[in-house]
């Protein structure tokens, strides 16, 4: 039996038990699992409370008070918001126009970010 989250993020938590069944192919000799799609395999946080933690990301939220708001850890909301992130890859060459944008990004510290100039959207 797994407890499922679902999304109530100003009251109390709301557990959804669900008991998890398998199934034997006597054919093939293989198993297979019921499943539903509230949840995923393996996590035991709905689809639901997913989407509120990252609406709640979306207002520039830090993860801290995200994981105080959702009543879970900082680790399972950063797990959340970056289970399936891609990283950019790199190009054999630079574009021949660029742009730059600096930004303050921590306190003290300031950033950049630096496009193709003719292709971006």
């Amino acid at each position: 039996m797994t407890k499922i989250r679902l999304p109530t993020l100003n009251g109390p938590m709301i557990l959804l038990y669900l008991r998890k069944q398998r199934y034997f192919c006597k054919s093939c000799q293989t198993t297979c699992g019921a499943s539903t799609p509230i949840v995923e395999k393996i996590p035991s946080l709905s689809r639901g409370f997913k989407s509120a933690v990252v609406k709640l990301a979306k207002q520039s939220l830090p993860v801290t008070a995200i994981a105080n708001i959702a009543g879970i850890s900082p680790s399972s909301v950063a797990w959340i918001l970056y289970h399936d992130f891609q990283r950019p890859q790199r190009l054999a060459k630079l574009p021949e126009q660029l742009c730059f944008d600096e930004f303050k990004s921590v306190v003290r510290s300031y950033s950049f970010i630096a496009i193709d100039a003719k292709n971006t959207i």
